[in-house]
């Protein structure tokens, strides 16, 4: 499924944090990995960082972790999706 970014709400170590909507018209938080060329850790090394920490996020059941509904890490740059408004309210 396609998404289209709306807008940027956040960028970290690993990559960056924005609103897309799905064909559907839904609304989701994509966490997309963009290596961050840091000058002790490889881009390999920081990507295979994203991948298990969007593996063990995705089995968590916690009010307090944003669950992840959907995720690929096969792409070029993987991602992961997540409910927006879940992100928003842990960010405030």
């Amino acid at each position: 499924m396609s998404y289209k970014s709306l807008k940027e709400i956040g960028r970290g170590s690993f990559g960056v944090v924005e609103i897309v909507v799905d064909g559907k018209g839904r609304q989701w938080a994509r966490k997309t990995f963009v290596p961050p060329n840091l000058p002790d850790v490889s881009n390999e090394d920081m990507r295979a960082r994203f991948e298990r920490e969007v593996r063990y996020q995705s089995q968590i059941n916690n009010p307090n972790v944003v669950e992840i509904h959907a995720f690929d890490l096969t792409l070029t740059r993987p991602g992961s999706l997540c409910s927006w408004q879940n992100v928003v309210w842990l960010m405030s």
